[in-house]
This record gives C-alpha cells, structure tokens and sequence, in this order.
C-alpha cells in the first residue's frame, strides 16, 4: 500500500521508508529491543 501511495506521488520515497520502519517496530515485542540493565 505504501509502495502504491509513492508510485501516485502521495508520498516520497523517504515518508515510505519512515512509515515502513515504525511498522516493522511495532511487530517487534519489547524484549527484542531492550537490554536488561544492571542491578
């Protein structure tokens, strides 16, 4: 769909690229990201 709206120049190349990274961020569950700390 993103690929689409920048193909119809509703968005940029580099909104596509922001936009499919906070995607693939939310898929992602917390303890993929964060590193547990120290005690």
């Amino acid at each position: 769909m993103l690929s689409l709206a920048e193909e119809h120049e509703i968005i940029d190349e580099d909104a596509r690229k922001i936009m499919e990274g906070a995607l693939l961020v939310t898929d992602m569950q917390v303890r993929d990201i964060m590193i547990p700390g120290r005690r």
